[in-house]
């Protein structure tokens, strides 16, 4: 193993994750060579897996938890606990339509992002926790609406390159056969819509409890500050993106859905990162 080559020892948070994220890796890998093997003791096995997985991600956040409560701190008050949660969030989408749909293939397309999650939560542990307004009152409904309009993004970030996929399948005519089994482009579709829909909505929470909490006394509100400035315009895009597929009919068909919520995934990466070095959590 690696660690063992570098003489480096893993502490007990280290192990924790890493036994989190080698639970998800394994299912990602079974649900990767689905074409290779379609035995139902797969399914099963990858099913296990992940439920495995889910069942020691949340015994690490109640420790986390438990430690800051016996500690004086708030709970769930850095980038790393957030990432975890939203990587919890996404593990749970993948898990339920797993379930749900078993004859597809959609884990593939979740569950690497749940990895990068998990590998942020680790560069992030260090940092420093957000400070008491950022976590009271307007500061927990504007972080909480934010991680969960993200994981939205990050849904319709995966719909989006499975609609892509499956619509390059069909235009060149090949089966499911011939690789991963993907939704329809109709169930497809619809999801994506949903998602946009819903982080919409997420987003401009998000953006209006935030600025409620800069209008507080002894806080100074300034649009151009990176993350601000940034957020808003991406739940501009978001707006002008649904208002768009409302009223323009086309905009329902073929990929332009897809690719405005490939779009957004990149848009907020962008966010993110001026978050995180602007420091704006922690104001």
């Amino acid at each position: 193993m690696l660690w063992l080559i570098s003489g480096h020892q893993l502490t007990v948070s280290e192990i924790s994750t890493f036994c989190i994220a080698a639970s998800y890796l394994v299912a990602l890998v079974l649900e990767a060579i689905r074409p290779l093997w379609l035995a139902r003791a797969r399914y099963f096995l990858a099913l296990s897996f992940l439920v495995a997985g889910i069942v020691a991600h949340l015994l690490y956040l109640a420790f986390v938890a438990r430690g800051a409560m016996f500690s004086g701190q708030g709970v769930f008050v850095s980038w790393a606990d957030w990432s975890l949660i939203a990587a919890l969030l996404l593990v749970g989408a993948a898990t339920g339509l797993m379930i749900k749909r078993p004859q597809n293939t959609v884990a593939v397309f979740l569950l690497p992002m749940v990895l990068v999650l998990i590998g942020v939560a680790e560069l992030c542990k260090e940092m420093e926790p957000f400070k008491g307004e950022a976590i009271a009152s307007w500061g927990f409904v504007h972080g909480l609406a934010l991680l969960i309009g993200t994981v939205s993004v990050g849904l319709g970030f995966s719909t989006g390159i499975m609609y892509l996929i499956q619509s390059n399948r069909l235009k060149n005519k090949k089966g499911p056969s011939s690789g991963l089994r993907l939704p329809s482009l109709e169930w497809l579709q619809r999801f994506n819509r949903e998602a946009l829909l819903l982080s919409a909505i997420l987003l401009g929470i998000g953006v209006a409890s935030g600025v409620i909490l800069g209008a507080q006394p002894g806080k100074e509100l300034s649009p151009t500050d990176p993350a601000i400035l940034s957020s808003s315009m991406m739940f501009l895009w978001i707006v002008g993106a649904c208002i768009f597929e409302v009223v323009y009919q086309p905009a329902r068909q073929g990929k332009k859905v897809a690719y405005v919520t490939l779009a957004n995934f990149v848009f907020l990466v962008l966010v993110l990162t001026l978050v995180l070095y602007s420091g704006h959590a922690g104001e």
